[in-house]
This record gives C-alpha cells, structure tokens and sequence, in this order.
C-alpha cells in the first residue's frame, strides 16, 4: 500500500481520492436493506423480508439488520439465512405485519 505523505494529507480532495484507492471494508455491511411496511420511506423488506413490490424474492443477509452485531457477521448471516430459508420452506408461518419476528 502506498504511504500517505504530508501532501496528501493536507489536501481533502487528494485524501478522499487515496482512501477510494487503497481502502476497503472488512466486514458485512448491515442496515441496507431496511425493513418496514412499504410505504415507510427508505423501507426495502416487509417482516418477513420479501423484497417490497416483488413476489417470492427474498432478502436474507446481514444487510437486514438495523445493526452491526457484536458476535461474528458470518454466524449471524447463517442464522438470518436460515431463518429466510424456514419461512420460504412454509416451517414457520409468515409474519403478519406487526407481528414478532419470534412467533412460531
């Protein structure tokens, strides 16, 4: 990775244009894809995370959480996909709105 010097350093425009170069994430991003009835602004997955306006097209990442979680990303992707893939499966019955995500 090339070294920030005192130039780049003392010009924003110069350091924005070195961090889009030579940074990236390391981790899930979260919170992407928001959930919420679909005439909440901003809102891309109703309860049971089908895709607003879409049939049989489900969300089912780490992008659906309002937050980053404390334990592993991965885990935590697993668990949603999991989740996703029981409701699509008819295991669990499909969240009404208003309804917990933790009902049977």
């Amino acid at each position: 990775m090339t070294e920030l010097d005192e130039a780049t350093l003392a010009d924003d425009a110069a350091l924005d244009a070195w961090s889009r170069a030579h940074l990236c994430t390391a981790i899930h991003m979260c919170g992407t894809a928001k959930m919420g009835p679909a005439d909440s602004r901003g809102s891309v997955v109703d309860q049971s995370e089908r895709v607003h306006g879409t049939q049989d097209l489900f969300v089912a990442d780490t992008s659906i959480l309002p937050d980053v979680p404390s334990r592993g990303p991965s885990y935590s992707a697993v668990i949603v996909g999991e989740f996703i893939a029981d409701c699509i499966k008819g295991a669990r019955l499909p969240v009404s709105p208003g309804a917990s995500h933790l009902a049977p």
